[in-house]
């Protein structure tokens, strides 16, 4: 965790919870497969007397590059809705560790990244749902059509073989 004030902090995973956890919540219409739940302890530095917290988080392996992508952190915020739903406490972030350099981010989730995650889960599902009346295949929303975000998209093979 961080703030925009270069606060330095250590953490210290204290207990692995679960591994490979299967979640699935009917109640926000989302599953996934979470590698790590997590108990770490948070020692903020630059506060005296040493400020340390003990949270449940999810941790988010990477094989790749170090990205902190919008895949990346989406996926862990969608992770915190669900811990905070299976817990029924308010789990506030996720970890992310990069296993390529040892990188560890911490991703913030705050209540308008959630809202917004669940939009388009909204969106995306309220599309699926819609058939056409020619044949039995969902309407997909209109293509982004454009160049330099088509290029960098990790889903264009998918999306050229739906279009």
């Amino acid at each position: 965790p961080g703030d925009q004030h270069s606060t330095k902090y250590n953490v210290c995973v204290s207990d692995v919870r679960d591994i490979e956890d299967n979640m699935w919540c009917p109640h926000w219409g989302i599953k996934g497969k979470m590698d790590i739940t997590a108990e770490v302890k948070i020692h903020k530095q630059t506060t005296y007397p040493k400020n340390t917290t003990t949270r449940i988080v999810p941790l988010e392996l990477k094989t790749g590059r170090p990205t902190n992508s919008v895949e990346h952190r989406g996926q862990l915020i969608l992770y915190t809705l669900m811990l905070t739903d299976v817990m029924s406490s308010n789990i506030d972030m996720g970890l992310l560790l990069y296993l390529k350099n040892g990188d560890m981010l911490s991703v913030p989730a705050n209540h308008m990244d959630k809202r917004e995650l669940l939009y388009l889960r909204n969106q995306l599902a309220y599309y699926l749902s819609q058939k056409t009346e020619k044949d039995e295949s969902s309407k997909l929303p209109d293509l982004i059509d454009d160049d330099f975000t088509c290029s960098r998209c990790q889903h264009l093979q998918k999306c050229a073989l739906l279009y």
